[in-house]
């Protein structure tokens, strides 16, 4: 249970209130029932302010947008990826996205939402599936599939295509935008296949 600093000082000055309220009152008086009620307040409050915050955090944890996206292989057609978006939160959101696509290192774009300029708009808990081909992204660059695939070799898999997608979102109507982090893949001609770069 990982409590916060000013929950613990609250926590803390409860107690020594309560225990300071008990010795006072025990020297004042002999009246063992009136201590018991005092303590048992006292903790009563701290059960109270834990049970609040924690119902805020769940509350807030509701709330909060919060978007993911998956780059997957067509398994009949390797150079064809699905882009597939999942929205976990409670509200609509419009969930944007830039591939950065860079083909040895000449910057390659596509249009429209794998290059940031329309979204999709994903209903709360939803989902939403789009796609592209690698061959667009090749065609732009003035190079070839063969050309790709012949020159391919472990040590340049990673400059022959390389993607560093950005992926952000916000709720619908707002303009409170929220950023992942930038997800680096490659796609490795060698046995074409994609893969994150780590």
């Amino acid at each position: 249970m990982n409590i916060p600093r000013w929950l613990w000082i609250i926590i803390i000055s409860l107690v020594i209130i309560g225990v300071f309220g008990v010795i006072f009152n025990n020297i004042n008086t002999n009246c063992q029932i009136r201590e018991l009620d005092y303590l048992a307040l006292i903790l009563t409050l701290i059960a109270i302010i834990v049970y609040v915050y924690y119902t805020y955090l769940i509350a807030k944890d509701a709330w909060t947008p919060c978007a993911s996206f998956v780059l997957q292989q067509k398994e009949d057609d390797k150079y064809h990826l699905y882009f597939l978006i999942q929205n976990h939160s409670e509200f609509s959101l419009n969930c944007w996205c830039k591939l950065n696509a860079k083909i040895y290192e000449q910057s390659v774009e596509i249009g429209g939402f794998y290059s940031g300029k329309s979204s999709f708009d994903i209903q709360p808990y939803g989902h939403a599936q789009g796609h592209f081909d690698l061959r667009t992204l090749i065609e732009k660059s003035n190079k070839t599939l063969d050309e790709l695939k012949s020159s391919a070799s472990p040590t340049n898999n990673r400059q022959q295509l390389h993607f560093n997608i950005e992926f952000w979102y916000n709720p619908i109507g707002s303009k409170k935008i929220t950023c992942n982090v930038r997800q680096p893949y490659f796609f490795d001609f060698t046995n074409d296949s994609l893969s994150v770069d780590f």
